[in-house]
């Protein structure tokens, strides 16, 4: 009786790791074909949002300290702040070994 729950339990444990090895061989599959793919189309959309927040900020920032759109100051200032964004950027990098 004892060796017939203990077989019973064997088989019972095997089926179980097995439906669990195969769930994990399933969800690799699934995310290899449909999350893989579209990996670089949604780092593209990242920087592509993030490029345009940045030239929102930098539109913000320089029409409120009174340049106007189109101008040479106006030119000048989205320079300097996108030279002072890559520095900024440059010194987090380093710090960030």
């Amino acid at each position: 009786m004892v060796e017939q729950k203990a077989k019973l339990l064997g088989r019972i444990y095997d089926h179980v790791e097995l439906a669990l090895w195969a769930s994990l061989l399933a969800g690799v599959a699934v995310f290899a074909v449909f999350v893989v793919p579209g990996l670089p189309a949604a780092q593209q959309r990242n920087e592509a949002e993030r490029v345009a927040a940045f030239e929102h900020e930098c539109e913000f920032y320089c029409t409120k300290w009174g340049l106007e759109r189109g101008t040479h100051r106006y030119a000048t200032c989205v320079s300097d702040l996108h030279q002072f964004r890559t520095s900024v950027a440059k010194q987090l990098a380093a710090d960030d070994f």
